[in-house]
C-alpha cells in the first residue's frame, strides 16, 4: 500500500470566497457595548469573541479554549477560562492571570470559580464566587484577592458555593446566591442570611437587578422556580415554579419586565408580578440572558449561539455571524452541484455555494445533535445523539423522525447501509437495523458483547455485505445482516471507516488497517492523548483528522494544519478536501 505526497496548496479562511461557517455553538454569556444596545464580547466553549465591523471575531489570546464567563465595567474585563483560571484584561490585547490570594479559609487554592462580577462604580473592584471556598474581592483589578468568609461556615458547606453575585449599590448591599444555602448579604463585615418568604435551602442559578433600579431583583433557581424582590432582597415572592422547578437564566429589562428561561419549557416573561404564557422551546437551553437598552433581551444558548428575543419572549433572530464555535461531526455532498450538508452539535446546515454561506435546516429536529449524515436511494438520513434517526423531507423542508423500535439505543455514533438497502447504526446499546424506512428498527446485536457504551460501525463497500462493529470489547463482523457476529480482534476499538478497499481502525491516537488477520498500524498522532476522529483518501493519499488538526498519512506523514481539532472529512475529486472542525466551522483545503 503506497501513499503519494499531496501538497497542501491553500487553506481558505472564512473571510475569503469559500468555507465560511456554519456559525453558532455554545455561548456561556455576553457583555454589551458601552451604550447597552449591542453585544460586544461573547464567552463560548470554543474561545472568547469580540464584535468587529458587525461580525464576531475570535480573540487570539484564548484560542479555542473554553471561556466560561466574561464580565466588564468600563475598560475592566474579567474572563474565566477553564474551571479556575481568571484573567484580567490590562491594555490592548494583553491579559494577566490573576490568582494571588485565591485561597480558601484553610489555605487551599480554589478549584472552581462559579461566578464573576465587576463593580461599575469602581471598576478596579472585582468579585468572584468559588465552589466551596466562598466569595472573594479585589480592590486593585485582580492583583491580589481577599476572602470574604465571616458568617459562611456556620451556615453549612453549601453556603461556600457562591453561584451568583450582585455588587453593592448606594441603596443596596453586596448580595451572593449560593448552591444550597440561599441568599446572603455582606453587612458589618460578615455574611447574614436574607430573604423573607424564601425556602430554607435552595440553589441559586441566576441573580439580577433592574437597570437603573437596583432594589428590584429577580432570581432563578435550580429547585425552587422564579422569584422577584422589590426591596433589595429583603423579601421575595415566587412568580412561577414551572414543570421542573428550574430557571437556568433570568434578566430584568429596561421596562422592569422579567425574562426567564425554564429548561424543558421555554421563555417566560413576567410583568407587574404576573407571568405570561410559555414561549415554547422545550429542546433548547439558555445559559444567560442580558437586557438590551433598545428593548428585549439577548439570550446566550447552548449549541445555538446568541439570539435576540422580544418583549414577549419570542426569538426575533440569531446574531451568530462569524461565531465559529461549532463542532462539525459530519459533512457530505448535496444532491445539487457544489452543494454541501453538515451536521454539528446544534443542528444541520446546508450550503448551495460550496461552503461560502450556510443556512439552518433544523425544522423537525428535537435536540439537533447531528452525528452523521448519509444518502441512500435519494433520501438524506441523519443520526442524532440521543434522538435516533431522522429523514429529510424536501417537499416540506423538515426532518421526520424514524426511531420506532430503537428504544433507549438512540445515540447514533455511526451509520451505513448494505447491498439490500438496509440501514445499520452503531449506538450505545448495540447495533440496530432498519430494513426499510416504513418499518421499525430491529436489534442486530446477537453475539455482540454487552456493556459496551459506544459502537462504531462500517460496511465493506466492495459488495456491501460484511458489516463491521467495534467497541471497547473488540472488533466483530457479521455476514448475515446482524443475525450473528464473529469476533475478529479482542482489543478496544474507537472508530471504524471503510476507505479505499480497506477497513480502517482507530484506537486512541493510532490508525491501522485490517488485513484479514491483524491490524497493521500506519499512523500515530504526535501526541498520546490526540484521538483519531476521521480518515479519507484523495487519490493515493490518506488524510487523517485528529483532536489536534489535519495530517497527511503514509511514509511522508506530517501535520498539515493545527488550527482546531478535525472531527469529519469530505474529499471531492482530487482538488478539494473539506474538514469539519471542533471550533472553526467547515474549512476547505485546496490540493494539487
Amino acid at each position: 500500500m503506497s501513499y503519494l505526497g499531496v501538497i497542501l496548496a491553500a487553506l481558505l479562511f472564512a473571510g475569503s470566497a469559500l468555507a465560511a461557517g456554519p456559525f453558532g455553538g455554545t455561548v456561556n454569556n455576553i457583555v454589551l457595548s458601552s451604550d447597552g444596545r449591542q453585544p460586544l464580547y461573547a464567552a463560548t466553549e470554543r474561545g472568547l469573541y469580540i464584535v468587529n465591523n458587525g461580525k464576531w471575531q475570535r480573540v487570539d489570546y484564548f484560542g479555542l479554549d473554553a471561556v466560561r464567563e466574561i464580565a466588564r465595567s468600563g475598560d475592566k474585563l474579567l474572563a474565566l477560562k477553564s474551571l479556575s483560571d481568571i484573567y484580567v484584561k490590562t491594555s490592548g490585547d494583553k491579559w494577566r492571570l490573576s490568582r494571588v490570594g485565591l485561597t480558601g479559609p484553610l489555605g487551599h487554592s480554589i478549584d472552581e470559580i462559579l461566578s464573576l462580577a465587576v463593580d461599575p462604580a469602581l471598576p478596579r473592584r472585582l468579585y468572584l464566587g468559588s465552589a466551596g471556598k466562598g466569595a472573594f474581592v479585589t480592590q486593585n483589578s485582580g492583583r491580589d484577592w481577599d476572602l470574604l468568609w465571616e458568617g459562611i461556615e456556620e451556615n453549612g458547606p453549601a453556603a461556600g458555593h457562591v453561584s451568583a453575585i450582585l455588587v453593592p449599590r448606594l441603596d443596596r448591599e453586596l448580595i451572593i446566591g449560593t448552591k444550597g444555602a440561599g441568599l446572603f448579604v455582606w453587612r458589618d463585615k460578615s455574611w447574614k442570611k436574607i430573604g423573607e418568604g424564601l425556602p430554607l435551602a435552595f440553589k441559586v442559578l441566576s441573580l439580577t437587578e433592574e437597570p437603573g433600579k437596583p432594589t428590584h431583583l429577580a432570581m432563578g433557581t435550580q429547585d425552587a422556580g422564579l422569584w422577584e424582590s422589590l426591596d433589595a432582597g429583603k423579601s421575595w415572592k415566587r412568580l412561577r415554579t414551572g414543570a421542573y422547578n428550574m430557571v437556568s437564566a433570568v434578566s430584568i429589562g429596561i421596562d422592569g419586565s422579567i425574562a426567564s428561561f425554564f429548561p424543558g419549557e421555554g421563555f417566560v416573561i413576567a410583568k407587574e408580578g404576573r407571568t405570561g404564557r410559555v414561549q415554547r422551546l422545550p429542546f433548547n437551553f439558555v445559559t444567560s440572558i442580558s437586557p438590551a437598552k433598545g428593548g428585549g433581551w439577548y439570550a446566550s444558548m447552548a449549541h445555538d449561539g446568541l439570539a435576540k428575543i422580544n418583549g414577549e419572549g419570542l426569538i426575533e433572530g440569531y446574531l451568530n455571524n462569524g461565531l465559529e464555535a461549532t463542532t462539525i461531526k459530519s459533512i457530505i455532498s448535496g444532491a445539487e452541484e457544489n452543494s454541501l450538508w453538515c451536521g454539528d452539535m446544534n443542528g444541520v446546515f446546508y450550503s448551495d455555494d460550496g461552503g461560502e454561506n450556510w443556512q439552518n435546516r433544523d425544522e423537525g429536529l428535537i435536540t439537533g445533535a447531528a452525528m452523521q449524515l448519509m444518502w441512500l436511494n435519494g433520501d438524506l438520513y441523519m443520526g442524532d445523539l440521543g434522538q435516533g434517526v431522522f429523514i429529510w423531507l424536501p417537499e416540506s423542508g423538515k426532518w421526520k423522525q424514524l426511531s420506532e423500535g430503537l428504544g433507549t439505543s438512540n445515540s447514533i455514533y455511526k451509520m451505513d447501509y448494505d447491498a439490500e438497502g438496509r440501514i445499520f447504526v452503531g449506538t450505545e446499546g448495540g447495533v440496530m437495523r432498519l430494513d426499510s424506512k416504513d418499518k421499525e428498527w430491529v436489534r442486530a446485536s446477537a453475539g455482540l458483547p454487552e456493556s459496551v457504551n459506544k459502537w462504531s460501525l462500517a460496511i465493506n463497500k466492495l459488495g456491501r455485505k460484511e458489516v463491521y462493529a467495534g467497541g471497547s470489547k473488540g472488533l466483530f463482523v457479521s455476514e448475515d445482516g446482524g443475525k450473528s457476529w464473529r469476533e475478529l480482534l479482542h482489543e478496544p476499538v474507537d472508530y471504524l471507516e471503510w476507505v479505499e478497499n480497506y477497513l480502517w481502525v482507530a484506537k486512541g491516537n493510532k490508525l491501522s488497517f485490517y488485513n484479514g488477520e491483524e491490524l497493521v498500524e500506519t499512523f500515530s498522532a504526535d501526541e498520546v492523548n490526540e484521538n483519531v476522529n476521521a480518515v479519507t483518501a484523495v487519490g493515493e493519499s490518506l488524510f487523517i483528522g485528529t483532536d489536534r488538526g489535519l495530517y497527511l498519512g503514509g511514509d511522508k506523514k506530517r501535520l498539515l494544519w493545527s488550527g482546531a481539532g478535525v472531527d469529519s472529512l469530505l474529499s471531492i475529486g482530487d482538488e478539494k478536501l473539506y474538514a469539519g472542525t471542533d471550533g472553526m466551522g467547515v474549512k476547505l483545503f485546496k490540493l494539487r
